[in-house]
């Protein structure tokens, strides 16, 4: 799973354009490979004008690296280094990563609107797969902390780079490291931004400003030079963050600055996509891509000496054009329900993510018919949204194509029987985040094969965390016996065995039935508050790993129907939201649905189809 709240975060490759010459030692041997310096698996070699470059700093800027020390070295905490010249320098190794912070992150109290923000705050982190609590810690500590060293995050190397640095090579341990120079004050002119920074996009570009590994991403959305010129509201306390933050401005704002005096258009095409914002109705958010290593590798083909201004344009080309063009996704499979028929009707949702494009047809329709369901017009980087009917029986699969791109989607093809003893509901998804969202909606277009997984998301496994839910009747769940028996929704939320009872434990059914629509919230001591107002206990056991709740469905909304239109989700006392029949967007207040037929129970009248 990629739950933000576990994220580690992976090594950084580091990259950049050399500019100078260096002066040939040949008395000190290459860098070794056996020793990984993290630098994107280029040997080392002398530093040229047009050779490979391992690794690139700033005169007079700390440089960071990452590096696997041996054990000797983190015994000594340092690493022997000087200039080709000779000058010795100092270099520290430190492990630098998310804190204990950006572990399981409690539900805010307070006040409705602190409240409001913490929230929004923590589901853009969720979203952006952003651990905000970075720390750096010496190497003879960091190894004495067993959460710390096992960790997986790389060490750095934090050096001191003396201004009379430049044009000069590192030497490790003795061993030479090609380095390219960056300009003294690398810095963009700050460009107009059509970003408005205020609600859900504010709280992801905020995140993104809380880690080191994106900040640079902010300041691009945000219009603002990526190496500020001087001391930033957003710059981090600890100074050896600070570091590995501009260490990566630096790399970005050299090689787009490269890209742009090879192809001015080019670049402003690079940029948008590097931070492409996108609409889903009223909420703007970031849908860029993930991807370290085609990250990694654009950086240092902006950078490479080795590349002429042509030859970094068209390796800039080959990037994008790499890039998912396409996003489909179901986003309800009962979005409606025929009053009449009973048949459930599903929304497809489509998204360009390329900018720079004009606007496109998206056809839905029943793989392997020719004649299309429905088509409607996508305009680049705004969600497009089409309701389509489904027919009943078996048949599940639609191919979406958008201009010669085409993929399948999977539907839940009609309503769900519910029978005796009782309808189970599982799993549940937790919410979207950019990464799961973007691996299950874009895809090959290969329509060979049978139905992409797209919609299905990442079930909730651990333990602790996961969620049952199951319809029945009064009667059969043993609540005891009514004269009418009405509808009941078991529902068992598994919590860590050391953990309280929590009134912030909640869980929202939305019901749409032919009485109309209904939202129940149900809290982990029985309490149960539904939208049309008003509030009743449910029966509730509490146990030391979980807790069950037996919740009766109001009658005025299922009367004596046929179906109910049912989505589920839970927020646990972690703060993890899941939800059935599919995950959730971070920013949406209410689950997709699945129709559930209850014609067929036993002793419910029977109507014909």
């Amino acid at each position: 799973m990629t739950d933000f709240r576990r994220l580690l975060v992976g090594s950084i490759v580091i990259a950049a354009v050399a500019t100078v010459a260096n002066a040939a030692v040949p008395s000190i041997p290459a860098w070794s490979p056996a020793q990984d310096l993290s630098v994107g698996g280029v040997r080392a070699q002398p530093s040229r004008t047009t050779g490979p470059v391992d690794i690139w700093a700033r005169a007079g800027t700390p440089l960071v690296i990452s590096f696997r020390p041996s054990a000797d070295q983190l015994r000594e905490g340092l690493v022997t280094a000087r200039l080709s010249g000779g000058a010795k320098l100092y270099a520290p190794i430190w492990w630098v990563g998310p804190g204990t912070g950006s572990g399981p992150l409690p539900r805010p109290s307070g006040d409705t609107e602190t409240v409001g923000a913490a929230f929004m705050a923590i589901r853009a982190a969720a979203w952006m797969d952003i651990p905000t609590d970075w720390e750096a810690i010496p190497a003879a500590v960091a190894q004495r902390r067993t959460s710390v060293s096992s960790s997986g995050n790389p060490w750095r190397l934090v050096i001191d780079i003396p201004p009379e640095a430049e044009g000069q090579d590192l030497v490790l341990d003795g061993r030479r490291i090609a380095t390219g120079w960056m300009r003294r004050a690398p810095f963009d002119t700050p460009r107009r931004s059509e970003v408005n920074m205020a609600g859900w996009t504010g709280a992801c570009i905020a995140a993104a400003r809380r880690s080191p590994l994106d900040r640079w991403r902010a300041r691009l959305v945000a219009g603002e030079p990526l190496v500020a010129p001087g001391p930033a509201q957003d710059e981090f306390a600890d100074k050896v963050v600070e570091s590995l933050a501009e260490q990566i401005e630096s790399e970005w704002s050299e090689g787009l600055d490269r890209l742009a005096a090879a192809d001015a258009a080019l670049a402003k095409l690079t940029r948008e996509r590097l931070a492409l914002i996108a609409e889903f109705g009223t909420v703007r958010s970031p849908v860029w891509t993930s991807d370290e290593a085609s990250l990694t590798k654009l950086r240092r083909d902006m950078l490479s000496p080795s590349f002429s201004p042509q030859a970094k344009a068209e390796r800039a080309r080959e990037w994008l054009s790499a890039q998912a063009r396409h996003a489909v996704w179901v986003a309800d499979d009962a979005a409606v329900v025929d009053a009449v028929s009973g048949r459930p009707a599903a929304v497809f949702a489509g998204l360009m993510l390329s900018p720079g494009s004009g606007p496109s047809a998206m056809m839905i329709g029943r793989a392997g018919v020719a004649q299309p369901d429905d088509i409607i017009s996508l305009s680049p980087s705004r969600v497009g949204t089409s309701t389509v009917g489904l027919s009943g029986g078996d048949h599940s699969e639609f191919s979406v194509n958008i201009s010669g791109w085409a993929a399948r989607r999977a539907v839940i093809p009609r309503t769900i029987e519910a029978r005796p003893p009782g309808l189970s509901f599982g799993p549940f998804f937790e919410d979207w985040s950019l990464s799961s969202w973007l691996r299950s909606s874009t895809d090959t277009g290969d329509v060979r094969g049978g139905p992409s997984p797209a919609g299905l998301g990442e079930p909730v496994l651990e333990e602790g965390h996961r969620t049952v839910a199951m319809l029945s009747t009064q009667d059969a769940v043993g609540t005891g016996s009514s004269p009418s028996r009405r509808w009941m929704l078991y529902l068992e939320c598994q919590r860590p065995a050391a953990s309280a009872t929590q009134r912030s434990e909640e869980v929202l059914v939305h019901l749409g039935g032919q009485g109309g629509e209904v939202t129940l919230r149900v809290f982990a001591d029985g309490q149960v508050v539904t939208s049309r107002g008003g509030s009743t206990r449910a029966p509730v056991e509490q146990t030391d790993d979980r807790w069950i709740a037996w919740v009766t469905l109001p009658d005025s909304v299922l009367a004596e129907g046929q179906w109910v239109r049912l989505g589920i989700t839970r927020t646990d006392a972690s703060g993890l939201r899941s939800s059935w029949p599919r995950p959730m967007f971070p920013w949406e207040d209410l689950p997709p649905h699945a129709a559930i037929g209850l014609g067929e129970w036993d002793g419910f009248p029977q109507r014909a189809r």
